[in-house]
């Protein structure tokens, strides 16, 4: 299977939400769960007939999906892609050792080095001096050098008590990108049938918005589609890097966490379907982008759709929620499609 690479181009801000529980904070990733329940939204807006295609009517706490699978949506600036740094990198050569472990992403040639085995630890990288949260390759001198290609700005907005009438301040954080700049993510398909509704349903996606206060406008985009070529080499692998949210239930067996490096997040959220608005999903615990498996016996994680809430019809719920646990990433020191 070909890996495609989906470009997000912002035409206007975008919040996206972190796990606090105001709107001070905007994150810089659109997490794979995210952006898998905004698409398959839009699916359905487009093909309501798939329904049954998408999702299992049974109650069963997992349920496998296979039609196509996505990686969480990161950080690009023209053709420099950015990647989670991955959880067991150190980065000794850094001239700032703090600010190399506070970083959270890496250029996409470091990436391909630490994947083909390379001593990632000890190669020559630099901070970005106007975002230190982006390390970059000193060797990869063809590269230019982004600057600060993500901002944020604060907004002041008003809330008013229905009751009393009372009015309070409340800020307001949304993401900026600068021209060809934007957030990028790789899927792959079962058919092409199921890429070109995938296509139809992100360019929707793009035209209505995601993310937080699409109601005013912000969150849309235009879509770059290209392929993306990966090498390849053969072999075994028993490490593998989480690009997506991954929930390994019915897995934590083959998993050799004591040899692992991984982040545990708890991920919650609204149901956006338009007729069951202010129905919270059930928390689900996932490990995230950036995580290093150690897999026991070659076992190649996988993941699954979690049930996040039944039908509610009294409150016009009338489907099965889920929330997207497939893994995607890649084996380390063993190149090939994920």
């Amino acid at each position: 299977m070909k890996t495609k690479i989906y470009k997000l181009n912002f035409k206007t801000p975008v919040y996206i939400g972190t796990n606090s529980p105001t709107l001070s904070h905007s994150d810089y990733i659109v997490h794979a769960d995210t952006m898998f329940s905004a698409i398959v939204n839009c699916w359905l807006k487009l093909y309501p007939e798939d329904r049954g295609i998408l999702f299992s009517d049974n109650d069963s706490v997992s349920v496998g999906f296979d039609l196509f699978k996505i990686s969480s949506a990161f950080p690009f600036y023209k053709e420099t892609l950015f990647l989670p740094k991955p959880e067991s990198i150190e980065f000794k050569n850094c001239e700032d050792l703090k600010a190399a472990k506070r970083a959270k992403f890496i250029e996409y040639s470091i990436f391909l080095d630490y994947l083909n085995g390379a001593d990632v630890d000890n190669c020559e990288v630099s901070i970005l001096e106007e975002d230190s949260r982006f390390i970059v390759s000193e060797s990869n001198t063809a590269s230019e050098k982004p600057g600060r290609f993500i901002y944020q700005s604060e907004v002041v907005r008003i809330k008013k008590n229905s009751i009393t009438g009372q009015t309070l301040p409340y800020y307001f954080t949304r993401c900026h990108f600068k021209k060809e700049s934007g957030l990028f993510l790789l899927a792959i398909f079962k058919n092409d049938e199921i890429e070109r509704k995938f296509d139809a349903s992100i360019r929707l996606l793009g035209d209505t918005g995601i993310g937080g206060e699409r109601s005013i406008g912000h969150g849309l985009f235009w879509v770059e589609k290209s392929e993306i070529q990966l090498p390849v080499k053969g072999g075994e692998s028993s490490e593998f890097i989480n690009l997506s949210t991954y929930n390994p239930i019915g897995e934590t067996e083959n998993i050799n966490f004591g040899d692992s490096y991984y982040v545990i997040q708890e991920r919650k959220g609204w149901i956006e379907d338009y007729n069951s608005r202010g129905l919270r999903k059930n928390p689900v615990k996932m490990i995230m982008e950036g995580s290093v498996l150690n897999m026991k016996n070659n076992f190649k994680p996988c993941g699954s759709l979690i049930l996040v809430s039944k039908p509610f019809p009294e409150l016009g719920l009338t489907h099965n929620v889920y929330r997207y646990g497939c893994f995607f990433g890649f084996p380390i020191n063993n190149m090939q499609e994920p």
